[in-house]
This record gives C-alpha cells, sequence and structure tokens, in this order.
C-alpha cells in the first residue's frame, strides 16, 4: 500500500511507512493499538447517537468483491451529533473504524471473495447537502482526509459522490486540494441519474434501495 501511494518509489514509501509506525505509535496519547482495545468501531456507547447524525457504514460488497463504504453527508447535523458525543470521541472512533479496514473488514472480504482486496468502493450521498454542512464539518472532514491519505494509504479503491447538487462545484473546489492527484483520479462525480452507473459496479441486491438497489436490510 505504502508503495503504490508512492508510485513504487522505495525511498518515499519507507518514509512514508516509518512515519505512519511513530504516528500508530503515539496518536490520541495511548497509540492507535490501545485505542482499539478500547473502542470497538462497530460496538461503541455512542455508535447509534453518532450513526444518526453522521451516518457511515459498511454495506455489503461490490461485483469484485470490494466492501461498500457508505456516507450519507445530507444527513449530518453536527450541533445535534455533539450533544450526545465529544469531540474527541467521535474523533477516536473515526481513527479506530479507519483502522478496521485493514484489520477487520478488508481480510474479511479477501477471505470471502477467495482473492485478494486492496481496498473499499465508497459511495457518498449528498441528497439534501448543503454548503452550510460544508462549513460545519470542513475541518474535520480534512484532518479525516488527511489522516487517510497520510496513515492508511490506498485503502480506497474507488469513490463515488451521488445526489452531487449544484453548489458542489464550489464546495469541490475547496476540497479538491486537500487530496493526493492519485486520489482524486478515484473520484467520479455523479448527479442524480446515477443508478445504472452504480448498478454496473454493484449487484442490486448489495445496494441499498436508498441508493437505486433492492437492499432493505437495516444498515
Amino acid at each position: 500500500r505504502f508503495l503504490r501511494a508512492r508510485q513504487f518509489n522505495p525511498k518515499n514509501a519507507k518514509i512514508m511507512w516509518k512515519n505512519c509506525h511513530e504516528w500508530r505509535q503515539s496518536a490520541e496519547g495511548v497509540g492507535i493499538d490501545e485505542l482499539y482495545r478500547q473502542i470497538d468501531p462497530f460496538d461503541y456507547p455512542e455508535r447509534n447517537h453518532v450513526f444518526q447524525f453522521w451516518p457511515l457504514f459498511f454495506h455489503k460488497t461490490d461485483k469484485s468483491g470490494r466492501p461498500l463504504n457508505i456516507h450519507h453527508f445530507g444527513r449530518i447535523n453536527t450541533s445535534e451529533l455533539y450533544k450526545g458525543v465529544s469531540v474527541e470521541k467521535f474523533w477516536q472512533a473515526f481513527l479506530v473504524n479507519a483502522d478496521s479496514l485493514t484489520r477487520e473488514v478488508l481480510p474479511a472480504a479477501a477471505c470471502a471473495a477467495g482473492k485478494p482486496i486492496g481496498g473499499t468502493f465508497v459511495i457518498v450521498d449528498l441528497k439534501g447537502f448543503g454548503t452550510g454542512q460544508f462549513w460545519q464539518m470542513k475541518h474535520l472532514a480534512r484532518g479525516a482526509f488527511q489522516v487517510s491519505q497520510d496513515y492508511f494509504p490506498e485503502t480506497m479503491s474507488q469513490l463515488a459522490i451521488v445526489n452531487a447538487p449544484s453548489s458542489f462545484t464550489a464546495i469541490w473546489a475547496v476540497m479538491r486540494p486537500w487530496l493526493a492527484k492519485e486520489t482524486v483520479a478515484k473520484v467520479n462525480v455523479l448527479g442524480h441519474n446515477y443508478q445504472s452507473a452504480l448498478l454496473e459496479l454493484v449487484d442490486k441486491e448489495n445496494l441499498p434501495a436508498t441508493l437505486g438497489g433492492t437492499c432493505t436490510c437495516e444498515d
């Protein structure tokens, strides 16, 4: 992953890996391994509250066996979110959720597919999302992108942004400089007629009905 993130330059990949190793030892004052022991990313006390006001979840797989990682940005409400969880705990939950990719999610997907699975297929739903919500989450989103790129490289194979409103052009102009060019190349911004594009990559029974599939299981 680190070699791919640095265009297979061994020297640069080694520097990236070293920085990641040092961060993992010191993150949040206890290190990522200890944080993972303290917080179960799939079952911590505040999870239901977090899910209500910042919904993101893993949901089955695409046709290639990649886990679907779905984010409903239009439902984000940080004012309500922080009434039930501290900023610190929410950030820690994000970190262990990111770490769960290489610890549990991708290995499980590889086992189910019977082949290596290196990354997720991320779907970001912008239905109901506006500039007001973006400015609420801007600082946190930038930090999340930075951590993902620096310490969990190449865990996202593809990103589809659906239901993109007209205002997203301005939002994307702010966000794009945060991302490495390799990450930008994986992004496909779709409008409201996105279902056929998603169904080319995801079987309809694996895609939530809210996104044009037929799955009605509990998120």
